[in-house]
């Protein structure tokens, strides 16, 4: 699977930037962010509580808490930002022409890293690799090897 990764510190805090190269085309990428069944392929405890702007996203982080992520940015078939705990993720979408794919740029800006943040980063790499499977019409695996090197290899990252 390629997904380049890019950091930039920024004060107490980093950005965290994915490239994925989605195979199927923009329209169906945007299901897999906009809608509850799009995004429980990937990332199963996320739904759609109120799609807008204001509206929020739901983490069900057991069967009875459920935590709204309020949706900040929102334009159609494009761009999705939402809250996450006390920073902030970024989808953008953008049509690769040549070969009916979709480039998909994610963003984290993580105001002040903590003892769980490498924990978070290697989650959200663990769900894009999943994105990734379901476009490719695959079932969705989690690889708790790969979990384990990512979080190793962010947490020594994120302490220089």
């Amino acid at each position: 699977m390629s997904m380049q990764i890019e950091w930039a510190k920024n004060g107490a805090g980093v950005r965290y930037q994915a490239i994925v190269l989605l195979e199927t085309d923009l329209a169906a990428s945007w299901r897999l962010l906009s809608t509850t069944e799009g995004l429980r392929s990937w990332f199963p405890e996320l739904s759609v509580a109120e799609f807008k702007v204001g509206g929020s996203l739901a983490f069900n982080s057991t069967n009875t808490e459920q935590i709204a992520m309020p949706i900040y940015q929102l334009q159609q078939e494009s761009e999705l930002g939402f809250g996450w705990a006390r920073d902030r993720v970024h989808f953008a979408l953008s049509e690769e022409t040549r070969d009916g794919t979709t480039k998909l740029i994610f963003t984290e800006e993580v105001q002040n890293v903590t003892s769980h943040t490498p924990r978070d980063l290697a989650g959200w790499y663990m769900c894009l690799q999943r994105m990734q499977q379901v476009s490719r019409g695959e079932d969705t695996t989690f690889d708790q090897a790969l979990f384990d090197r990512l979080f190793e290899e962010y947490q020594a990252k994120l302490q220089k």
